[in-house]
């Protein structure tokens, strides 16, 4: 999936970016942002799969309007394994790793487990 565009912020990278920033004579000008996301899904067995997933998030912020806190780049990567014993019951784990990139760069590392 890839997308690109202005004004999108709000609606890529859970809002990772405003939509627009306002200039002094209370003009607003959309900001570019562009994002891409692939997956790819992996059946081993009846009862066992996994997922690997990689997304990038980019915004063109002017970091003289916006400030410095902004977000530049987002990126992130996840894998996962599911297992489903019987057919309503999976219990799963996932792995996740995701950065920001301000002027100050920011990381995550999570560990989850699911059952349902």
């Amino acid at each position: 999936m890839a997308n690109a565009g202005r004004g999108l912020g709000r609606y890529l990278a859970l809002n990772a970016v405003n939509g627009a920033v306002l200039y002094a004579n209370n003009e607003l000008e959309a900001i570019d942002v562009t994002g891409f996301s692939i997956a790819f899904r992996h059946r081993w067995n009846e009862q066992w799969r996994s997922n690997l997933t990689y997304s990038i998030f980019s915004a063109d912020n002017d970091s003289q309007l916006t400030g410095l806190s902004v977000v530049k780049e987002t990126y992130s990567a996840r894998a996962n394994i599911l297992y489903s014993p019987g057919p309503e019951q999976t219990f799963g784990a996932q792995y996740a790793y995701a950065k920001k990139t301000l002027k100050s760069d920011a990381d995550m590392s999570r560990m989850q487990f699911s059952a349902q």
